[in-house]
């Protein structure tokens, strides 16, 4: 048994304020089907318009970065996609 907590806090490039409105709703949606997917557990979820707080937990099996970067290029490549608004305005969602 484990119970192993990762709070992980990202910004979207040049941390310019785009996770609002519908962008911020379907993140979160994109977050727990990933997370689902990983075998991970998403405790919480807080989108602020220029960065988001994740609160994971994860078996020690996996990687925290392993599963941070299919999060980030998983929700990056989906809502650039739906919102072609983000593309125009950054060239990569997610800061490294």
């Amino acid at each position: 048994m484990h119970n192993l907590g990762y709070h992980i806090i990202f910004c979207p490039k040049y941390r310019r304020a785009v996770l609002c409105g519908e962008v911020r709703e379907r993140l979160i949606v994109l977050f727990g089907e990933k997370a689902d997917d990983l075998g991970v557990r998403i405790e919480s979820a807080e989108v602020m318009p220029d960065h988001v707080h994740l609160f994971v937990k994860a078996s020690p099996v996996l990687a925290p970065h392993f599963w941070v970067g299919q999060l980030k290029g998983y929700t990056s490549r989906t809502l650039r996609k739906e919102f072609p608004s983000l593309v125009r305005r950054l060239p990569s969602l997610w800061t490294r």
